[in-house]
């Protein structure tokens, strides 16, 4: 049976999570490694991952 990456986080370290704070009101956000985007659960903006945009 094929599993999802994101089931696969046991072998992750700290450098595969990243904080960040949102753009629109300062709430921390937590992106996983993979992860393209976010919606803050705060004020609802959408938070692109940035680490993803450099890869």
């Amino acid at each position: 049976m094929h599993k999802c990456p994101r089931q696969e986080q046991r072998s992750w370290g700290a450098d595969d999570f990243i904080e960040v704070e949102c753009s629109g009101c300062g709430q921390a956000m937590e992106f996983f490694k993979d992860e393209e985007s976010r919606k803050c659960r705060k004020c609802g903006q959408k938070v692109v991952n940035p680490k993803k945009q450099e890869a």
